[in-house]
């Protein structure tokens, strides 16, 4: 199996079971706390085809911000102040990429923990894998940079809401409950994480796999550069942190999470400040479905940053407009292949939804409903595997795990969250992590070789942290 298609085998393959299994097992649905059967609800080929173009359209601001920041990278991948940005970044790091990561791993990771939209960093990944490929590292350590904030920011989720959010709206549960334990999780997810990966790093470093970076650009040499036309990085770098600001100030959930309403009342102030004729200037020029900061829900916000900031850095660099629209749309075609991943796991949420046999096989692996830390972060794990979105999984089972476990309602929903966090990981229907494979041409057997040991320990020291906390 070729390292590029074995990700959509998988996918077919865990369609092809969920359409068998629809017609073997009957249907079951979660309501109210209790299980109800509901007859065969069995699935066709037609259906399939069908719930492809649902998933698309369902998840259509996604992937157009995956498209967006590949036509991005597509311009700045050839602009030299982007080149020597990475050149920069990669020669700072060198010989201290272990300290690099784990400050990369801490910082977004500990952004994701407090932000309600695991995708908002999305847009570093790209820059981050670049510099550690460039400076000879394999591309499971540049995945694990990239993309390794996302994880084990939810798998330490603190404030953040994100795709947790009926988790507490469905159960009552406050966010500042067992904020200790949570903080607990946090720090061993990271501290797991980033050991494993630099353990990793260090065997396999000096290596060539730049050609699977689709956006590697190639090294500024300066020596050919006129001095009076030296290649200046400030602009790049002025834009990126107003663009890095703006993501993090606008996806922390600030009045949900931390009870703050001054970005909420400071954007009302700055839209009806100045009027003319009772018009409110401003708001009417940023339009009424630009919101305040800790009030962005989708990601159409960042998208409309990203895409200014990259068009400021094109002029800066003089590109010309026909070039600007050539390497945009090169840039979208290149990474085509990754949002078609991700729409396509997206398919599992319509199968679940449509045809829910797995409803029937979760609640007999629930049993009688008597608590048990090991089985139900297993449940999670396999339901997150069958459903494919974590929002789902908890709009589902959150109202069942509030009336069968009343006693223990905090304990199970973190439980729950702990194995959609896993399934995210290391599970075959990941849309975070089959993303993330193809983006680099990894293929799935690879990287669980690489992260079975970090899924088995951080199972051990999260089971362990819980048992404390409900038996000592």
């Amino acid at each position: 199996m070729k390292n590029k298609n074995d990700k959509i085998f998988i996918l077919l393959f865990m369609m092809l079971i969920c359409l068998v299994m629809s017609w073997i097992v009957e249907a079951g649905v979660f309501n109210s706390g209790s299980f109800s059967p509901a007859g065969y609800y069995r699935a066709g080929l037609f259906d399939l085809f069908a719930l492809v173009l649902s998933a698309m359209y369902y998840k259509r601001y996604e992937l157009f911000y995956i498209f967006l920041i590949g036509g991005c990278y597509g311009v700045l991948s050839q602009t030299k102040i982007y080149r020597k940005l990475v050149d920069k970044t990669a020669n700072l790091i060198k010989g201290k990429e272990s300290i690099a990561l784990a400050i990369v791993l801490l910082l977004t990771g500990a952004y994701i923990s407090i932000s309600n939209n695991i995708l908002s960093l999305l847009f570093l990944s790209p820059f981050i894998i670049s510099v550690f490929l460039r400076n000879g590292y394999d591309k499971i350590t540049a995945l694990s940079a990239g993309f390794g904030g996302i994880f084990i920011g939810y798998l330490g989720l603190t404030f953040g809401l994100g795709e947790a959010q009926y988790l507490y709206e469905s159960t009552g549960v406050e966010i500042m409950d067992w904020m200790g334990v949570k903080v607990a999780l946090f720090l061993a997810a990271y501290i797991l994480f980033t050991l494993f990966a630099i353990l990793h790093m260090k065997k396999n470093c000096n290596v060539s796999e730049t050609e699977d970076d689709m956006f590697y650009p190639v090294p500024l040499d300066e020596s050919k550069v006129k001095k009076s036309r030296k290649v200046k990085i400030w602009p790049i770098i002025v834009v990126s942190i107003i663009i890095i600001v703006n993501a993090v100030l606008g996806y922390i959930s600030w009045f949900d999470s931390f009870g703050i309403n001054f970005f909420s009342e400071l954007h009302t102030s700055f839209t009806s400040a100045f009027e003319i004729a009772d018009v409110p200037i401003f708001y009417s020029l940023l339009g009424s479905y630009f919101t305040g900061f800790g009030e962005w829900e989708s990601l159409m916000n960042i998208m409309f940053f990203l895409f200014v900031g990259v068009v400021i850095i094109a002029l800066v660099n003089k590109m010309k407009v026909d070039e600007f629209i050539k390497f945009f749309g090169r840039g979208m075609r290149r990474i085509s292949k990754v949002a078609f991943i991700f729409a396509l796991s997206y398919v599992l949420l319509f199968l679940a939804t449509s045809f829910p046999w797995q409803n029937t096989m979760i609640n007999y692996l629930f049993g009688d409903g008597t608590f048990n830390v090991l089985l139900l972060l297993l449940i999670a794990i396999i339901a997150q595997i069958f459903i494919g979105d974590p929002s789902y999984s908890a709009f589902t089972f959150a109202p069942y795990l509030a009336v069968a476990f009343t006693s223990s309602v905090v304990a199970s929903i973190i439980l729950w969250r702990l194995g959609t966090g896993l399934a995210l990981i290391a599970g075959p229907t990941s849309f975070i992590l089959l993303s993330a494979l193809t983006y680099l041409n990894v293929s799935y057997k690879d990287w669980l070789k690489y992260i079975w040991k970090f899924v088995l320990a951080f199972m051990l020291v999260a089971l362990l942290i819980m048992a404390i906390v409900l038996y000592v």
